[in-house]
């Protein structure tokens, strides 16, 4: 086993044990008009619902803006390696 070789174990057991950190918690149920309560609007619990799936869109978001840019590195790659 060469050095390459060894740099290259190091780094994924690294990104291994780190795959291992903490978790995100699941998000709460959101909190709906129930039968005893008739005086809560469905207006709120379309808001609440929404808020909640906020969480969800930004990590949408996140992973466009990453393929965009894994994109944008391999043009890079493929216009150098033409030149």
């Amino acid at each position: 086993m060469n050095v390459r070789d060894s740099i290259c174990v190091g780094i994924f057991w690294t990104l291994l044990q780190l795959s291992y950190g903490q978790s995100m918690a699941p998000l709460p149920a959101p909190e709906g008009p129930s039968n005893d309560d008739q005086s809560t609007d469905p207006a709120l619990f379309c808001l609440i619902s929404l808020l909640n799936a906020g969480k969800a869109i930004d990590q949408g978001i996140a992973y466009v803006l990453l393929f965009v840019a894994l994109a944008i590195t391999h043009l890079f790659r493929l216009i150098s390696f033409v030149r």
